[in-house]
């Protein structure tokens, strides 16, 4: 086993953006197909939105909060969407992080490295933040609403994976 590198961390984050943006672009387009007319980018970033909570504002605002109330911050509800995009980008982009330490410590591949990221993440909200009380317990859920974030999830995971093998394949990693 190898220590993973600042470099495979950062390859990592950069295919975690790009696997939020596939994630995203999936739950666009089905949002769209629900009969959303939100263009990509106003869908996308939420910092325009005007939220009544942040409970409105869905899941990662409330983490957001609720991290700013431990550092002993209380943010504004006019900030409830610029805190769902900076939560939302930045858990993308860890869970891409991990991927990269664990395609660079283990024989694992970076496709495979994604896709346990993506279930990693989808896990991890469901179990965190059912336990926060963010998200209900995972069994009030119907299996069409878990399939519908575990598959975006898979997405996520794929193209992450895809991603940081191909930074890898440019910048001489494995």
């Amino acid at each position: 086993m190898t220590r993973p590198r600042l470099a495979d961390v950062i390859l990592g984050c950069a295919a975690g953006a790009i696997g939020t943006i596939a994630m995203d672009t999936l739950w666009w387009m089905r949002a769209r197909r629900s009969g959303s007319d939100d263009g990509l980018l106003d869908w996308e970033f939420a910092a325009g939105g005007d939220f009544a909570s942040f409970e409105a504002a869905g899941a990662p605002a409330q983490v957001g909060q609720r991290l700013a109330r431990l550092a002993g911050v209380e943010l504004p509800v006019e900030r409830a969407g610029l805190t769902t995009d900076i939560v939302h980008w930045a858990t993308g982009m860890s869970w891409g992080g991990a991927a990269g330490v664990l395609a660079a410590t283990t024989r694992v591949g970076a496709v495979p490295a994604g896709l346990v990221s993506g279930m990693g993440a989808v896990s991890a909200a469901y179990a965190g933040l059912g336990a926060t009380g963010i998200y209900r317990p995972i069994w009030e859920y119907d299996r069409s609403t878990l399939w519908d974030d575990v598959s975006a999830h898979l997405v996520f995971g794929a193209a992450t994976g895809l991603a940081l093998r191909a930074f890898r394949s440019h910048t001489g990693g494995s």
